[in-house]
């Protein structure tokens, strides 16, 4: 990452009846905030009349699959990829196990899904964010090299550049190609 980079917290994206996409992390809190209230016999009758009209357990569950599908692939991919070469805890110098990469990832994972605490999708966490005291996640910073910063950049222009010549307005890149994304 870079100054300029971000990540996107753990926030599945559902189509309402409009045809718009709305944070699936908000219905879910939601959902949640009316059950408690519910249950303290605090819930207005504007709120209960929402719940029992509008609310569709179908989209929770699609909701909460598309969490939990994101946070397994966290505590999957974190150990396989980033985690590999970690060997010592930098502190105390301790070993790392299998165990401990698995422990650190899903507390990484729980951490980008906390809706409450980064407020919207559209919200990119940054690098110093990231690294910082909460989530504390090593990442390096590209744009401390000027010749791997430049590369990047030029890829991420021409990247955009052809995405947007064949109408596409998101995609991913990998050694097996590109494929747009909805």
């Amino acid at each position: 990452m870079d100054y300029y980079s971000v990540l996107g917290p753990i926030d599945p994206q559902v189509e309402d009846d409009s045809g718009k996409f709305v944070p699936g992390m908000g219905y879910l809190y939601k959902y949640k905030d009316l059950v408690e209230k519910s249950a303290q016999n605090t819930i207005t009758d504007a709120e209960l009349l929402f719940l029992t009209r509008r609310f569709d357990p179908a989209i929770l569950f699609v909701i909460e699959q598309a969490r939990n599908h994101s946070e397994e692939l966290i505590r999957r991919w974190l150990p396989q990829y980033k985690f590999k070469n970690w060997k010592t805890t930098q502190t105390k110098k301790t070993k790392v196990t299998r165990a401990i990469k698995e422990k650190r990832a899903l507390e990484i994972a729980k951490k980008l899904s906390d809706a409450e605490r980064w407020h919207s999708h559209g919200r990119g966490i940054p690098m110093t964010e990231l690294r910082g005291r909460r989530i504390k996640l090593k990442i390096d910073n590209f744009g401390t090299d000027k010749q791997l910063n430049h590369s990047i950049r030029q890829y991420y222009d021409l990247f955009k550049d052809y995405t947007r010549k064949i109408g596409v307005p998101a995609a991913l890149h990998s050694r097996l190609g590109l494929r747009p994304l909805p």
